[in-house]
């Protein structure tokens, strides 16, 4: 099992543990700290083990980068390393057809990121769906029942910031026969 603690107070800022063979932990400090890394056994297991430790740079988020764009979807829209940024949600325009389907798909792997999703009127007055993850992957779909632009909002959730991989695709109609 591992564990990150603040080196300040002891206090734990994330673990993780299993039965697995394998523990992973991210944490990206929002300002400059120590953390102490601790890696215990499990029930009195004795053995081996080894650490790798990566310290990356911090995020920062591009400058010029376009926030609102309209898709068509005639291909699936994929982006990685998606920048979400602070104050700056992405926001796509998409038109339905009737009854076909929005989905829209979002991994990442920042501990630190609470990724936010909602489809909203095309004027972004009404919601018709908001969704939030804190951790790993993420969707969210709409399907209308009549002709409609809606926008598709993604963004970091209480002014948090990270990156994504994003998949936005549209699902043909579908039809019922009685």
């Amino acid at each position: 099992d591992m564990a990150f603690l603040d080196a300040t107070n002891g206090d734990l800022i994330l673990s993780s543990s299993g039965i697995g063979n394998t523990e992973s932990l991210t944490y990206r400090a929002t300002e400059e700290k120590t953390v102490i890394v601790r890696v215990q056994d499990y029930h009195n297991n004795k053995g081996d083990y080894s650490l790798q430790l990566e310290r990356l740079p911090p995020f920062v988020c591009p400058e010029g980068e376009a926030t609102q764009e309209a898709l068509d979807l005639t291909t699936p829209f994929t982006a990685t390393d998606l920048a979400l940024c602070r104050d700056a949600p992405r926001v796509y325009l998409i038109t339905l057809q009737p009854y076909e389907r929005l989905v829209s798909l979002a991994s990442f792997n920042r501990a630190d990121l609470t990724l936010a999703m909602a489809v909203l009127s095309e004027d972004g007055s009404q919601t018709h769906d908001e969704i939030i993850y804190r951790n790993g992957q993420g969707s969210i779909t709409y399907q209308p029942w009549q002709e409609e632009t809606i926008q598709l909002k993604v963004w970091g959730f209480v002014n948090t910031e990270g990156e994504i991989d994003l998949q936005v695709y549209k699902e043909g109609q579908v039809a019922c026969v009685a």
